[in-house]
Order: C-alpha cells, then sequence, then structure tokens
C-alpha cells in the first residue's frame, strides 16, 4: 500500500493508495502555523499514526509540499509556512516511517496524479492549476512532469501581474494568487456582502463577515445572489489574466483546473473560456481547452504516491 501526504497552507492530509491510484482511506487535519519544525514533524506523524497504525502496510511514501523543494527533499522556500523554509523534510520522515520517502511541490503531484490517472492522461502538452489557499501550477512537457533546471518549474501563484500591488508572504508584491486565490475570492465576497445587506452572503454572514469564504459561494450562486454573481465576475477577470498568460507562454493543449476551488468549475467554465480566449496573444491562435481536473483536492494525496 502507498502512502500518499498532502501538505497545505492550511490543512494535511493523508491517505493509503493502491496501485491504481484508489483512495482506500484517508484522513484531512488543520495544520498548525504556529508550529516550529519539530513540532510541524510530529504533526505529521500523529497523522500518519492515526491513519494507519501498522506502518508494516506502507511500502512507500511520497508528501506534496506546498512550496519549492530540492533533489535532496530540503524545503527551499515555503510562502504559507515559512517555518519549514530548510527543514529535510524527506530524511526526517524516513527515520519516523522506515519507509522511502519522496518529497515534491504539491502541484506537480496533482498534476501527475491527473497525467497518471486522470483529466491529463495521453496530454503532451498540459497545464494543471490548483486553486486553494494559494495558487499552484504542474507543468507537463512532451508528456512528462516539467520541473525546470532547479526543480522549481510551475510557481504559477507568483508570477507577477499587478507591480507593487498586493504584499505577498513570498516578499514580493502583485503575485497572481494574491488576486486569484480561495484567499482572493473570499475578500472579493465579504466586500460584496457588506456592500449590499439585503444579499444572500450578508445572511449567511449572521452579522460577522468572517464567516464568508470562498465555500459559500456555490450556495448563494445558486440562489443567483447578485453580490456573488459580482464578486465572481471581478474573481475571473483576475483568474484569466493569469491563465491568459500561460497560454501565451506555453500554449497547452489542456489546462485542468484543479484544488478546492475547482468545485465552482460549473458556475464559471463558460465565462472564464471566453475571458481567456478574449485576452491570449492573436485571439483565436490558442487552441487548447480548459476542463476541470478529475481529482479535485485529493489529486495531491494520489500524485505524491505515485513520485516513484
Amino acid at each position: 500500500m502507498r502512502l500518499g501526504i498532502d501538505i497545505g497552507g492550511s490543512k494535511i492530509a493523508a491517505a493509503l493508495i493502491d496501485e491504481s491510484g484508489s483512495i482506500i482511506q484517508q484522513i484531512r487535519r488543520p495544520s498548525d502555523r504556529s508550529a516550529d519544525s519539530k513540532q510541524f514533524i510530529s504533526l505529521l506523524f500523529e497523522t500518519v499514526n492515526t491513519l494507519c497504525p501498522k506502518r508494516s502496510q506502507i511500502s512507500f511514501c511520497g508528501v506534496g509540499y506546498p512550496g519549492s523543494i530540492s533533489g535532496q527533499g530540503h524545503i527551499i522556500s515555503s510562502p504559507n509556512l515559512p517555518m519549514l523554509i530548510g527543514l529535510p523534510l524527506k530524511n526526517e520522515l524516513e527515520k519516523l516511517l522506515s519507509v522511502a520517502v519522496a518529497v515534491d511541490n504539491d502541484a506537480n503531484c496533482a498534476a501527475l496524479a491527473e497525467l497518471k490517472f486522470g483529466a491529463l492522461q495521453n496530454a503532451g502538452q498540459a497545464i494543471l492549476l490548483t486553486l486553494g489557499t494559494g495558487i499552484g501550477g504542474g507543468i507537463i512537457c512532451n508528456g512528462e512532469l516539467y520541473r525546470g533546471v532547479s526543480g522549481t518549474a510551475g510557481e504559477v501563484g507568483h508570477m507577477i501581474i499587478h507591480p507593487n500591488g498586493r504584499p505577498c508572504s513570498c516578499g514580493n508584491k502583485g503575485c497572481w494568487e494574491k488576486y486569484a486565490s480561495a484567499k482572493a475570492l473570499t475578500a472579493l465576497l465579504r466586500k460584496q456582502a457588506m456592500a449590499d445587506p439585503n444579499s444572500i452572503l450578508w445572511q449567511i454572514a449572521c452579522g460577522n463577515i468572517k464567516n464568508i469564504g470562498a465555500h459559500c459561494t456555490e450556495a448563494a450562486l445558486k440562489k443567483d445572489d447578485q453580490a456573488a454573481v459580482i464578486a465572481l465576475e471581478e474573481y475571473l477577470e483576475e483568474l484569466s489574466t493569469g491563465i491568459s498568460n500561460l497560454c501565451c507562454l506555453f500554449d497547452p493543449q489542456i489546462i485542468a483546473i484543479g484544488g478546492g476551488l475547482s468545485a465552482l468549475y460549473p458556475y464559471f467554465a463558460q465565462k472564464l473560456q471566453t475571458l481567456v480566449k478574449q485576452k491570449v496573444y492573436s485571439g483565436d491562435a490558442w487552441q487548447g481547452k480548459l476542463i476541470k481536473a478529475r481529482f479535485g483536492n485529493n489529486a495531491g494525496l494520489i500524485g505524491a504516491a505515485f513520485l516513484s
């Protein structure tokens, strides 16, 4: 049995996965941004131990991490979990679990899952976008995962699309994920709710604007709430700008939308396709397509388990 671990900016997930890519059992829990590296490793170990007390069942462990990873499995950069920079994650987990461990960027893992079992099967040139706490990207080139010279290719969330824009946790300003992640959508929803006290969004808030998150979008859109519609339209302008840039750079056959926000894909698919076509250089020159990824939030888990 393979063990996949997906570390996110706000959660840790682990799953036992069979050779067909099917999840047999999984567990999710909040991550602790206040933890130091030693405490974080302990939290990972406790999560695995809860999932699988008999670790002799595990033949391999793969980890998807939201940042840049060295070839030796050390964390190089980590905008959402900066306290873990420099952590030799591969070595630490191998000591605790007594199995071979591989570590890669979480979006690379998700792309690998979609390439091997999901929406990107048989795709020669493709990109998977993971829309969640931040924005991750996995690039498929000639049917294989492209990592670049230093292994950090695909950090698309940190493309600067608004020079001198909003400060990002990476240290730069104007990064794409500050405008097109789930956090960015949440900010837009809250802004529109406060502007319209008669909206469904405001009712969801129940007097506390912090009750509104990206997870509220679908419920509001189902009732044709105009506050949610306006927020989503603003969000799609930013999302489409980044995607059109990627189309100009890579000319992919497919761009698959994954991550937590992919649950909203049916509500924005047509509008997003139209906006991207409008913004791509030479208009109809890009003949690729936008699709929803198959595995959603589980892609990172599945792909991690198949890093070896």
